[in-house]
Formats: C-alpha cells, sequence, structure tokens
C-alpha cells in the first residue's frame, strides 16, 4: 500500500509544482512540512483524527455518505483488524511524500528544456511528452524513491508506538522494527531480536 500512496501523488504534485503557477513556493514548503515534524506528535493527531466518535475522518465519511444517500461505514481505524494496517499506511505515506515530492520536483528540474521543445516541434502532446520525455529522463529519480521508500516502510516504529497506547497492540499493526523492539526490550530475547535485526539491515 504505501508504494502508490507514497509516490504517485508525490510524482503528481511534483508535477504541478515544477510549473510556474503563482505561490509555488509556499507550496513547496507547506507539503515538505510533514517530513519534518515530529513523529510521535504527528501519530498523537492522526489518533484523535481516527477516532471513529469524534474524528474528523469518520466525520467526514458519515457527512458524504448520509449526503450520496448510502449506509455510513462508520468505521474503527485503529481497532478493526481489517484497517488497522492501512490506517498506519496512511499515516506513513503522509509523512514520505512530502519529501518524495522533493526528489521528483529536484529531478524535475534537472530534466533539459530542449527535449521538451523538441518533442513539442515533432508535434507531441502533452500526455506523450511526459510518456516519452519525463517518465524515461526520471527513472534514476523514481528508482531512488523507490528505495527511500522501501526502506522508510520496513523501518517504521514510531506510528504503531504512538497510534496504539495500549500493550499488546494489534496484530496486524506488528511491523518488523516493532517486532524486534518486542523481542529485545520487552521479552528480553536479544539473541532473537539481533537476528531480526541483521536480517532487516
Amino acid at each position: 500500500f504505501l508504494f502508490p500512496l507514497a509516490i504517485l501523488p508525490a510524482l503528481g504534485m511534483s508535477l504541478i509544482l515544477n510549473s510556474s503557477l503563482p505561490g509555488v513556493g509556499f507550496f513547496r514548503a507547506l507539503y515538505f512540512l510533514p517530513s519534518v515534524a515530529a513523529v510521535v506528535g504527528t501519530a498523537l493527531i492522526w489518533r484523535w483524527l481516527y477516532t471513529p466518535t469524534v474524528g474528523y475522518i469518520n466525520y467526514t465519511l458519515t457527512t458524504v455518505t448520509n449526503w450520496l444517500g448510502v449506509a455510513d461505514p462508520e468505521i474503527e481505524w485503529l481497532s478493526d483488524p481489517r484497517v488497522v494496517l492501512f490506517s498506519m499506511v496512511l499515516l506513513s505515506a503522509w509523512q514520505v511524500v512530502g519529501y518524495n515530492i522533493v526528489l521528483f520536483l529536484a529531478g524535475l528540474q534537472g530534466i533539459p528544456r530542449t527535449l521538451y521543445e523538441a518533442a513539442k516541434i515533432d508535434g507531441a502532446n502533452g500526455w506523450q511528452r511526459f510518456r516519452n520525455v519525463t517518465l524515461p529522463m526520471l527513472a534514476p529519480t523514481t528508482f531512488f524513491v523507490l528505495i527511500t521508500t522501501l526502506i522508510t516502510g520496513l523501518q517504521v516504529f514510531n506510528e504503531p508506538y504512538a497510534l496504539f497506547p495500549s500493550i499488546p497492540i494489534p496484530e496486524n499493526a506488528t511491523t518488523l522494527v516493532y517486532y524486534l523492539y518486542q523481542q529485545g526490550f520487552t521479552r528480553f530475547n536479544f539473541g532473537y531480536a539481533s537476528a531480526i535485526a541483521w536480517v532487516l539491515f
């Protein structure tokens, strides 16, 4: 789940932020803010947003479903085993998407404008320029973004630790690093925890 949620929106936003729209500098800083915000603090805010009774996410879903005339889903974001993992992935993607935007933006600004001008002279439309110029030239950046997003996904610890204050946390929310923490610092299986750390490395 983390790859499409953290990479595709980042690519789309970087394409928009690479344009000459007014106020682009402000939005570049705004979208990078989640990447530098304190993880525990943001996790506590998201825990409040995920609250089924007073959280804004369920409030918005209820408003939309009432407007559409369909049944209210009443999602238990942090207790339903079917959506617990998605809740953590959504928080992680929100935090990493700003960093990915900056990387894609740097890659886009490194593409020579002459390639776009040549493609335009040859009669390529916007989609063809994106498919035949932008995507191939962004391949090294995309590879780097994929690797850093994978590493970020494997190192998730603060999200389950802060989202679920009660121990034990839901089984679906146990990440590799949290499992390492449990084995090493709760159950004191230091040898097993060291083996997990080696595999993670």
